[in-house]
Order: C-alpha cells, then sequence, then structure tokens
C-alpha cells in the first residue's frame, strides 16, 4: 500500500518532481482534495478543470489502482475524476501528473526514463489535443516537440507573435537532422537548411516590430486552399516521400477583430509538422475583413526545396 508523506512535504514534493511516497510501515496524514488541487500544471494555458472553493471542499482524494498503476486520484463528489498522480515505475515515486476535463485526461506531465524526479515531458491529450512536448532539463518550458499537428504548429506561432517570443517559433523548426531523416537530401537539404536558419532571425525581426497580432490574439484555426500533398520519393533531392502542406494560413483574433498569419509550407517530419519559414503578415486592402480571402489573395510561399 501506498503511504503518502505528511502533507506539506508531500505536495512540495510533487510540485518539484521529488519523492511522495514512503516505505511501510511509517503512517502518514492523506492529503486532501483541497490540497491536492493546489497543484497547477507547468505549462501555460491548460484548459483542465478548476474547480471552485466550495467544489474543492466536497472532491474526495484515494489511493487507487488506475490504469494498472497505484495512485491519488482526485474526484469530485459524483465520481468524476479530477486530477491522478501516479507512480507508474512501481519505486514509490510520482512520475505522472495528470489533469482532466469532464471526466477525460486532456493534459499529463512525465518523468522521462532519467528518472530523475522532475517532469521532462508533457502530453495533451483527447480535447486538449495531440502535442507531446519534450523538457530535458526539467525546467517546465518545452525546449523541442516530439509530436505536434500541423494546426497545433500553426497555433504555436500565432501565439509566438502574440507574446513576441522566438523560442516559441524556433522549437518548431526542423533541425538538419530531422530533414535528413525526413528523406531530404543534396541541394534541396541545404536549401531548406539555409531557409530554416533565415526563418530565426526574419521572425525575430517581426515579432519585434510587427502590431496586428497583439497579446490578446488567439487561435481561431489553419486554412488552406487544399489538403496536404506528398512528394514522391527518388524525386531530385529526396530518398522517401515526405508530405507536405501548402499556402497555410493561420487564421486568429485580436482586438475583436479577425487577423490572420501567413505560415506558407508545412513539413512533416516525423510526428510533427514544422514550418520552414518565418512567418508574414498580409497588407489587405481597406476595408476587407474576411482573412480568407486575403489568404488567398496575399499567400505566395515557395514549397520546400523548389
Amino acid at each position: 500500500m501506498l503511504t503518502p508523506r505528511p502533507v506539506l512535504l508531500l505536495f512540495a514534493a510533487v510540485a518539484l518532481g521529488l519523492v511522495v511516497w514512503d516505505a511501510p510501515p511509517a503512517p502518514a496524514a492523506t492529503p486532501t482534495a483541497q490540497e491536492a488541487l493546489l497543484l497547477k500544471p507547468r505549462q501555460p494555458d491548460i484548459d483542465c478543470d478548476r474547480p471552485t472553493n466550495e467544489e474543492a471542499e466536497t472532491a474526495t482524494i484515494k489511493q487507487e489502482t488506475f490504469e494498472g498503476f497505484r495512485a491519488l486520484v482526485v474526484r469530485t463528489a459524483d465520481g468524476r475524476i479530477l486530477r491522478v498522480f501516479a507512480d507508474t515505475d512501481g519505486d514509490r515515486v510520482t512520475d505522472r501528473w495528470s489533469f482532466f476535463k469532464d471526466g477525460s485526461e486532456v493534459f499529463r506531465e512525465i518523468d522521462g526514463p532519467d528518472q530523475d524526479h522532475k517532469s521532462d515531458q508533457c502530453r495533451w491529450f483527447n480535447a486538449g489535443g495531440t502535442r507531446w512536448g519534450l523538457d530535458p532539463d526539467g525546467d517546465g518550458t518545452v525546449d523541442a516537440w516530439k509530436t505536434i499537428s500541423a494546426e497545433e504548429a500553426t497555433a504555436e506561432i500565432v501565439t509566438a507573435l502574440a507574446r513576441k517570443e522566438t523560442v516559441i517559433f524556433a522549437r518548431l523548426l526542423p533541425t538538419r537532422a530531422e530533414l535528413q531523416s525526413a528523406g531530404f537530401t543534396g541541394e534541396r537539404l541545404d536549401d531548406l537548411t539555409r531557409r530554416i536558419t533565415a526563418a530565426r532571425a526574419d521572425f525575430l525581426r517581426l515579432a519585434a516590430t510587427q502590431t496586428i497580432i497583439g497579446p490578446d490574439a488567439m487561435w481561431t484555426s489553419m486554412h488552406t486552399p487544399r489538403g496536404p500533398g506528398l512528394l514522391p520519393a527518388r524525386s531530385p533531392g529526396l530518398t522517401r516521400e515526405v508530405m507536405v502542406y501548402e499556402n497555410v494560413t493561420a487564421l486568429a483574433e485580436s482586438a475583436g477583430r479577425p487577423v490572420e498569419v501567413i505560415v506558407g509550407s508545412l513539413i512533416r517530419c516525423g510526428d510533427a509538422w514544422r514550418p520552414i519559414d518565418a512567418p508574414r503578415l498580409p497588407n489587405p486592402p481597406a476595408g476587407v475583413d474576411d482573412a480568407r480571402r486575403s489568404s488567398r489573395e496575399s499567400s505566395r510561399g515557395r514549397p520546400p526545396g523548389s
């Protein structure tokens, strides 16, 4: 049976990713559900259940077997799961922190194979999306994406512009090794590498000077005139098939008005969709508020390696 540490030590430990289970037989106080709910996701903008003080007072917390693992499970009074803090490798250390929305898991923090008792991966599920972020140094900031959809990539670009944070954009860009793994080679690989290097500097200049995407900007959807295309294997500069979106535009709202960000091309590298150029902002004709019309008139990104 799992025996928790005293309350304050337990949640200080959980927050830091430290040991949260003591070996028996020494008994310890089980934390309250209210105390468990004080633990927040380390990533911003996680849409999980956040009970009111009154709702938290009626919540319960119990040690359970959850998905085959020992865990502390926090539930509402009617049994809906709010949080799960699990020990997935049986070493009496919390290594998975799960957050739920309407009874479904939407976000998870994980202590990876290094077992350093700090969360160094984070995943989104169900209505939360598909992203899988890597944080090797455990500082709470995603350093790279293992998995991200095309839609989520365009949303990240909008967020990067709104917050004027180059790191958010830069971690979307593929490395040369990822491009090689995807199938690019020779001059085509060299051209893409040069474009990606330039994209970092171009984004920095755009973020510093643009005024269209404000700090309140919210991504709404991804627009593209057609579905993804497939670059055939053994065509010039390719050793395997590569899936590509062309003329992609991110649609958003800022200051109560529709805005757009021209993304251009997205290429699939493994399970991650990645841009290869810095985004651009269009200059639509006066009085034109339809973002899709402006997108069709303004998009002119080069296909990958063309």
